[in-house]
């Protein structure tokens, strides 16, 4: 078998004995061909991994958004999704959410994939670092980011200043006194992870703190008991944090726990501040202090743009940053 790259049309004629006038009909959608015939030219292609250039993965008739996200479990997604789907329901699509960690990473996974299960469009919530995979995709499909985007490619995207709001959460922790302040991050193969972090160094730094690459911790989810674990490593130590950043509400109420597992008092011996103000920020004692971001509106905004797109190819890509705002909580003052 030829490499995809130099597999032509004829070959795709030869392999399903068929004309290269019927692929070409196929291709392009024009023309009559029997149902039975078109099934077996979409496998060959399928097979033999041809795709012609600017043919599209996504069938415009379809009511049907693909909704990529990282992990189901994470509370933040959820209200994401609520918003795509209030948006979705509006505008008469529907939308089908598709976990992805680990899993379709490259072009070839979404191609497979969108040639079996026919949608309109995509929305990738889950991190996108290969910028050829993305540029690829979003040649063959309408495609809209939110909350994660690639810096390097210019699709549409809804999003936040993650560095902004770090700082602003860190500056008000140096406002109440503390200076030893640590990190719990998730992994850095992610935006929101990555722009964080670099908010969370330029307030330490700006503020004339230390800044302790021992208390910077990069959890591989957004888990409960992993973040539990680390924070009981971290709070444990001769020379422990008075003061934390999550980059979650669940790695907070983590750091909570923790904190109360040692003896620890919250606010006064460590204090900590969340991202999200998902439910959980509410349910602990005291309640978190959290960076609000409008996931809600960002889902409702991102499908908007999206559904705009499959009606209109032509309409012009937009980039949407919501602002986040410090709500205080008990558990810093």
């Amino acid at each position: 078998m030829k490499s995809s790259e130099k597999i032509t049309i004829m070959d795709v004629a030869k392999e399903a004995g068929v004309s290269i006038a019927t692929v070409s009909r196929i291709i392009n959608r024009s023309g009559n061909v029997r149902d039975a015939t078109r099934q077996k030219v979409l496998s060959t292609m399928e097979q033999m991994g041809y795709l012609p250039e600017g043919d599209s993965l996504t069938d415009p008739g379809c009511k049907t958004i693909l909704l990529s996200i990282p992990e189901f479990k994470n509370p933040f997604i959820s209200r994401v999704i609520d918003g795509v789907q209030a948006a979705a329901r509006r505008r008469g699509y529907y939308a089908l959410a598709m976990q992805t960690a680990g899993v379709y990473q490259t072009f070839e996974d979404y191609q497979s994939m969108l040639k079996n299960f026919p949608c309109a469009g995509v929305m990738l919530i889950s991190s996108v670092r290969d910028a050829e995979f993305l540029d690829k995709l979003s040649s063959r499909c309408p495609v809209v980011m939110c909350s994660e985007y690639c810096e390097s490619v210019g699709v549409s995207f809804v999003s936040i200043d993650d560095i902004k709001a770090a700082k602003t959460a860190v500056e008000y922790l140096v406002s109440i006194g503390r200076k030893k302040i640590a990190l719990m991050n998730s992994l850095l193969t992610h935006k929101y992870s990555r722009h964080r972090e670099a908010g969370f160094r330029e307030a330490v730094l700006e503020s004339g703190l230390e800044l302790r690459e021992d208390w910077i911790s990069h959890l591989s989810s957004i888990s409960f008991d992993m973040a539990l674990s680390e924070a009981m490593h971290v709070l444990s130590a001769p020379d422990a944090p008075d003061a934390y950043f999550a980059i979650s509400d669940v790695y907070a109420a983590a750091i909570l726990k923790a904190a109360n597992k040692l003896g620890l008092l919250v606010p006064q011996d460590v204090s900590i501040v969340g991202f999200d103000n998902i439910d959980i920020s509410l349910m602990t004692d005291p309640a978190l202090t959290t960076m609000k971001q409008p996931s809600y509106q960002m889902g409702y905004q991102a499908c908007e743009i999206l559904i705009d797109k499959i009606e209109n190819p032509a309409a012009e890509t937009r980039q949407i940053f919501f602002e986040t705002e410090l709500i205080v909580r008990g558990s810093t003052m």
